[in-house]
C-alpha cells in the first residue's frame, strides 16, 4: 500500500461542499460555501505527517485504513483487492531480487512534472505522451 501512497494512481476527487464549514488544510482554515468545489488531494494526503509519520518511508506496518487511494464505503474502487494483491506479490519478488538497483544514465531516472501544482504525470523513455503511470525507471541487476 506505501507504493500507491507514494505514487498514488489516483490524484483525488472533487466533490461539492454539503453546507457551510471551514477546512483546515493543514496550514490554514478555509471557508467553504454550500455547493463550493473541494479538491480532496490524495497526494498531500498520503504525505501528511500527522498520519504518516517519516511520511517518505516505506513502513509496512503501518494502519490499512489510513489507505484513502481505492476511496471508502460506496465510493470504494472495485478494483481494491485485486490491486492490493497484485502489489503485495511485486513487492515480495523485488525484495527478494539481490543487487536490483536503478540503471545507469537516463534510463534509471522517472521524468515527472506536476500539472497545476496538484497532479504528477509521468514522461516514458521514448517521450511519445504524458501519463498518469510511472513508465520510465528500469531497473539492472
Amino acid at each position: 500500500m506505501s507504493r500507491f501512497r507514494l505514487s498514488t494512481p489516483a490524484f483525488g476527487v472533487l466533490r461539492y461542499a454539503a453546507n457551510d464549514t471551514t477546512i483546515n488544510d493543514g496550514v490554514r482554515d478555509v471557508p467553504v460555501k454550500e455547493g463550493d468545489t473541494i479538491l480532496a488531494d490524495f497526494v498531500s494526503a498520503g504525505r501528511d505527517p500527522t498520519k504518516f509519520p517519516d511520511p517518505q518511508a516505506i513502513k509496512l506496518d503501518r494502519p490499512d485504513d489510513l489507505y484513502i487511494h481505492h476511496g471508502w464505503g460506496p465510493h470504494s474502487c472495485l478494483g481494491r483487492e485485486i490491486v492490493t494483491v497484485a502489489a503485495a506479490a511485486m513487492l515480495s519478488v523485488l525484495a527478494r531480487a539481490e543487487g536490483l538497483r536503478r540503471a545507469p544514465g537516463p534510463a534509471g531516472v522517472m521524468k515527472s512534472k506536476l500539472v497545476n501544482g496538484v497532479f504528477k504525470v509521468y514522461l516514458p523513455e521514448d517521450g511519445t505522451e504524458w501519463t498518469p503511470y510511472p513508465c520510465s525507471q528500469y531497473f539492472t541487476r
